[in-house]
């Protein structure tokens, strides 16, 4: 079996993943497209592609969104088809307990950061005084998100799916190994 036909199996096992994946990856895109836009304003100094680069932070920010708030629902709803879910919640776990299983890890709590990074971002568009360098600050904040989407969407994913769906999580502690 090939990768993606992997992937789209495991996928298809949990919704919520890949909502929570493709959102990642459309931030992405904007990110990009938002990155070229606010620098294509830096060196014209033309005030529309640095609105363009607002809108598309606007974006990112409502996908990330959309992605944080898939993996909080896979935690909650115990999709253990998600390998963070499975490795960092339990079924028997308390409402709360769950809700913090978000930021627990690292995945989930790169997750966390870039949504606030992101939510920033939008806060900065909304206040960033409109002279020249508005459009070198939306490039870096925009620099800074693609970094951290990059990191989500790739190495540190938390909607990595699972092959073999388990019956429950490994909780949101565990053991510590001993050497010796």
């Amino acid at each position: 079996m090939d990768m993606l036909s992997w992937y789209s199996l495991s996928f298809s096992q949990s919704p919520l993943a890949l909502l929570g994946q493709l959102s990642l990856l459309l931030a992405l895109l904007f990110g990009l497209g938002g990155l070229w836009q606010a620098v294509v304003a830096g060196r014209t100094g033309d005030p529309r592609p640095a609105q363009s680069a607002a809108h598309a932070i606007a974006a990112v920010f409502g996908f990330v969104t959309i992605s944080v708030g898939a993996l909080l629902a896979a935690m909650i709803g115990s999709d253990f088809s998600v390998r963070y879910v499975a490795e960092h919640s339990m079924a028997s776990s308390p409402l709360w307990i769950k809700i913090t299983g978000l930021w627990g890890a690292l995945e989930g709590s790169i997750m966390l950061w870039l949504w606030l990074l992101s939510l920033y971002a939008v806060i900065l568009t909304r206040t960033a005084c409109k002279d020249s360098l508005r459009p070198w600050v939306f490039s870096a904040m925009l620099f800074n998100l693609l970094f951290f989407i990059g990191v989500c969407a790739t190495i540190a994913s938390p909607f990595t799916p699972l092959a073999t769906i388990p019956t429950d999580g490994a909780g949101p502690t565990r053991p510590c190994r001993t050497t010796g």
